[in-house]
């Protein structure tokens, strides 16, 4: 009965994919435990710029994106706008609904005069917590 396996024995190949089964999944719950545990504190850090300005029939729309540099998720984010030139000062507001980590949406404000003329203000002015 040399040939003849034993009930109970397992192979090899078994034990070893068994063993990086149990390796990969402890590694999986260390990295899930410690982003768990590790607790983000810091708010989210909202960077607003121009991307473009071009002539539109009736105005001028300013494109801009929004970029979250942080580790942490920002929600209904408002972002202004303030043009001030010739005594007055024309306020756009956009509202993004979510914005991840590291990452960027953009938008656009109509505007009546050309806002390279005038003295632009532009900032992300609040956001929620998701």
């Amino acid at each position: 009965m040399a040939g003849r396996k034993r009930k109970g024995d397992a192979p090899l190949l078994e034990w070893f994919v068994g063993g990086l089964g149990a390796i990969i999944f402890a590694g999986m719950l260390a990295v899930l435990l410690t982003t768990g545990l590790a607790g983000e504190d810091a708010p989210p850090s909202i960077h607003v710029k121009t991307e473009r300005v071009a002539a539109v029939e009736g105005g001028y729309v300013l494109e801009f994106s929004a970029r979250n540099a942080s580790d942490v998720t920002a929600a209904d984010i408002a972002v202004v706008a303030e043009l001030r030139g010739g005594g007055e000062v024309q306020r756009r507001e956009a509202r993004f609904d979510y914005l991840p980590p590291h990452s960027a949406r953009r938008g656009g404000f109509f505007f009546e005069s050309d806002p390279r003329q005038g003295a632009l203000v532009l900032r992300a002015e609040g956001y929620n917590e998701p």
